[in-house]
């Protein structure tokens, strides 16, 4: 029933900035060192995905594990311009040509070699490659992956790149000390940061500058590749350069050789953007404290999300006919004042039953949010699509009505009913919602703010729950003590007198009730309790011989009368041995009770 609207929301999606798995450092089977460190021989036959149809069944093997790889094979481009050309924006995963090169830079690191990853941009060409690279190097058909390019400053080197449309990554960036905030500043440890020269190349070259950090930033690279995760937060690699302040991005490095190293998802970098192209992956890079993410900050997933809403009115509603898609993160709402904002955020106010706690808002800000409701909602149907944890979506469908406070019915995407009396209350819907007026309260009232930051901690919700259900007990119990209070003060004022002399009739009839009088009235109550329940055993054999009279069974009707006799001989035997059992427990005063006893039977 909700497969087109939910099919809707996706394609809506697909316009909005997301997050996005990516590896801007995977090789291919035509790398010289494919395979060379494992992995299975039939799983990763270079001859397989190097034939006519390889480089689909290469792509098949990509698109599970990202939606956007850059193919950077040693100093060769040409198996990656292939997946490129034959990948699309409706693929699962968006391919970019890219090259690894052996970078001998300028004479201010001496004699290291370093790796670069350039990515052009999808569809781009050998051509387009070779056009960076000096003319000393032969085509990439006749490449080993061994050469390198020299003569030129790293700076200058990455201005080429720029001005070809591409982007330049140090690849290799790590210690095995572990990277701190700033470089260390001896030189052997500085060329341990991303070099893949050995021990004994490294102690040759103590004349490197002290801070290869500012190197970097002046060398206008635009991101650096780390190799740890779990240390990820050292590599804040800010510095002031011409009086600014620049934080060079960090990816990760995954450097995946063979069919295996792509299910390691522990490698993957996490890159808001919009379009899966390297003009998105160039934007999110001017943004990495927001965009860019790793797979040990990311939130544990599934979690309870919006999908999005939509809102069917008539022709005196705001909205006719509305459809707005969410991405899994921060959405905004822009538009111009009175485009309708205001009237989305209420309509999920009232699709998740929180128009029943406006009272709680204030009574100034109750009556903007109920008038507004009313008249841009009025004869509105609101549909909020909502997946829970369990990854199952659920729509949440209310028709407006401004004398009802809740008229939420949930159905499942294939529009079976589903009985949740109450979306708050069932607890599978969870949702934080603030109107822009509440906002502006919210920045005024520190209660407010305070009570916010507790929402925001799971453990704390539970206890704020049995705090505001130990609030309404006691609010209740008050009224049940006050309701007393105010009999009791009827009471006493209808018997002004007699309640003021209680003490004084107390004492009168402890005289007069002594122990002879007890047993006197407990006797009469024995009495009277006989004669009760004799009087209704009579009544009941009474009714039943006048059923039995109405029957004609006259037969039955002398059985029974027998049997009542004999039960009323039982009862008086029984009755007779009570009181003998009572008044032979009654030790003192014998004499008298006995006496009394038969004054009271006579």
């Amino acid at each position: 029933m909700y497969t087109a609207l939910l099919k809707t929301l996706e394609d809506l999606r697909q316009r909005t900035a997301r997050f996005r798995r990516v590896s801007l450092h995977l090789h291919s089977p035509d790398s010289k060192d494919w395979a060379s460190l494992g992995g299975d021989a039939t799983k990763n036959n270079r001859q397989v995905f190097l034939a006519d149809d390889g480089a689909a069944r290469f792509l098949k093997e990509l698109q599970p594990n990202w939606d956007l790889v850059a193919v950077t094979d040693h100093m060769k481009c040409g198996y990656a311009c292939r997946l490129s050309e034959a990948t699309s924006s409706k693929d699962d995963c968006i391919v970019l040509p890219g090259m690894e090169l052996n970078f001998k830079p300028d004479a201010a690191l001496g004699c290291i070699r370093i790796h670069l990853l350039v990515v052009f941009p999808e569809k781009a060409t050998k051509e387009d490659f070779a056009k960076i690279l000096p003319s000393s190097i032969p085509c990439d058909d006749r490449r080993t992956g061994q050469e390198d390019i020299e003569g030129i400053s790293l700076k200058e080197f990455v201005k080429k790149v720029h001005e070809h449309k591409g982007i330049c990554i140090a690849a290799h960036v790590e210690s095995n000390q572990g990277i701190r905030k700033r470089f260390r500043q001896t030189a052997v440890e500085t060329l341990k940061l991303f070099s893949d020269a050995d021990e004994n190349d490294i102690e040759k070259a103590n004349d490197v500058p002290e801070s290869l950090r500012s190197y970097l930033v002046e060398s206008g690279i635009d991101a650096v590749e780390i190799h740890s995760v779990a240390k990820s937060c050292h590599y804040r690699w800010t510095s002031q350069y011409n009086g600014k302040s620049f934080w060079i991005p960090t990816v990760l490095t995954h450097d995946a050789h063979c069919i295996e190293d792509f299910g390691k998802t522990d490698r993957t970098t996490h890159i808001k953007m919009t379009h899966r192209s390297l003009q998105g992956l160039k934007d999110a890079l001017a943004f990495p404290d927001t965009r860019i993410r790793f797979p040990d900050n990311l939130p544990k997933a599934p979690n309870p999300r919006l999908l999005g809403i939509q809102i069917k009115g008539s022709d005196t509603s705001f909205f006719e006919d509305v459809t707005i898609a969410f991405a899994e993160n921060l959405n905004c709402l822009i538009g111009v004042r009175g485009s309708g904002k205001s009237t989305a955020v209420e309509a999920l106010r009232y699709a998740f039953g929180y128009n029943r706690t406006l009272n709680e808002v204030g009574k100034s800000l109750e009556t903007s949010v109920r008038e507004m409701q009313a008249a841009n909602l009025t004869g509105s149907v609101i549909r909020v699509i909502y997946r829970m944890t369990s990854g199952e979506e659920r729509i949440l469908q209310a028709t407006f009505d401004s004398k009802e406070n809740y008229s939420t019915k949930v159905y499942s995407a294939s529009g079976d009913f589903v009985d949740i009396p109450d979306v708050e209350a069932s607890g599978d819907f969870p949702l934080r919602l603030y109107g822009w007026s509440e906002v502006e309260t919210l920045g005024r009232s520190p209660a407010r703010q305070r009570d916010l930051l507790d929402r925001l901690v799971p453990e704390i919700v539970p206890a704020l729950k049995r705090r505001q259900q130990a609030r309404t007990d006691l609010l209740s119990n008050r009224t049940i003590i006050q309701k007393h209070i105010q009999d009791l003060r009827t009471a006493y004022q209808a018997n002004d007198g007699a309640i003021r002399r209680f003490n004084e009739y107390k004492s009168d009839f402890d005289k007069q009730n002594t122990a002879d009088v007890k047993t006197l009235f407990s006797s009469l109550d024995l009495v009277n309790a006989k004669k009760s329940l004799l009087k209704q055993l009579q009544a009941n054999a009474t009714a039943i011989l006048e059923e039995l009279h109405r029957h004609n069974s006259t037969t039955l009707q002398a059985d029974v009368t027998e049997l009542l006799e004999a039960g009323s001989q039982e009862l008086r035997d029984w009755w007779h041995g009570e009181e003998s059992r009572r008044l032979n427990s009654l030790q003192p005063n014998r004499m008298s009770r006995n006496t009394s006893s038969k004054q009271l039977t006579a």
